[in-house]
């Protein structure tokens, strides 16, 4: 499940599929410095570093690291990614990320707080991300 991503399972999961008998060929999708909203995106270097070590392949990883450097680096300074407290709660609770984002934007709560609100949400909007849903149960625990 998509929502799902943000408990930084990805890596264990990539080495586990990289380790697993096929009888076809398997693509799995990485990303550059783990760039993307939240922090389930798996790094590309560390899914080449796993795979060179443990599946006796040769990917040079030299380019990765130079293209990160050059290209991905100056886009991280600016606007960072990576582990987010917010988008964990999302996650725990089973929610769509624009719920964490939305709360993250809207005000200084607690991270106690933002779990509950997230705890909240009917089981039926919590896939789907939902404004309404969630400005009223901020507004409602934020009295």
């Amino acid at each position: 499940v998509l929502f799902r991503s943000n408990l930084q399972l990805c890596y264990s999961n990539a080495c586990t599929l990289a380790q697993t008998p096929f009888t076809r060929e398997v693509i799995i999708d990485s990303t550059l410095h783990g760039i993307g909203r939240g922090a389930g995106n798996l790094c590309s270097e560390l899914l080449i570093q796993f795979l060179n070590t443990n599946n006796k392949t040769k990917y040079d990883i030299k380019p990765v690291l130079e293209t990160i450097n050059n290209f991905i680096l100056p886009i991280y300074n600016k606007t960072p990614w990576g582990y987010s407290m917010p988008y964990f709660l999302s996650a725990k609770n089973g929610c769509h990320p624009n719920y964490a984002k939305f709360l993250s934007e809207n005000g200084k709560l607690s991270y106690a707080q933002m779990s509950s609100i997230l705890k909240a949400i009917p089981q039926d909007k919590k896939a789907v991300y939902n404004e309404e849903c969630i400005s009223t149960l901020f507004s409602l625990m934020t009295i």
